[in-house]
């Protein structure tokens, strides 16, 4: 979390989306369940699972047309977006608005 100054000038705690990617990734039970989910799904969808591993969250790449994808990490972005967001709401920023020092890639 980073402390920013919010406009009435007291200090608040806001969080970035990156910070919350990192703190689902860390949480094994959240990452296990976003992973079931997601592979399920694309399984469904006729995806294969593959061999490879994806670099960012250790969880096994699916296949769909011969390309290789995670299909775990998007699931975790959109979870991190969302509690970030809920977050700022709380503490007075506006969603999607990141804190001061925040570099998205």
């Amino acid at each position: 979390m980073t402390d920013t100054r919010a406009s009435v000038g007291h200090w608040i705690q806001s969080v970035g989306t990156k910070e919350e990617e990192a703190a689902i990734r860390a949480d094994y039970k959240l990452k296990k369940h976003l992973a079931t989910k997601s592979i399920g799904k694309k399984l469904r969808e006729g995806y294969s699972l593959t061999q490879l591993q994806c670099q960012v969250c250790k969880m096994p790449l699916m296949e769909s047309l011969g390309v290789p994808e995670c299909v775990v990490c998007p699931q975790v972005r959109k979870k991190a977006q969302k509690r970030a967001n809920s977050k700022r709401r709380k503490s007075g920023i506006s969603p999607g608005e990141e804190s001061p020092g925040y570099e998205s890639s």
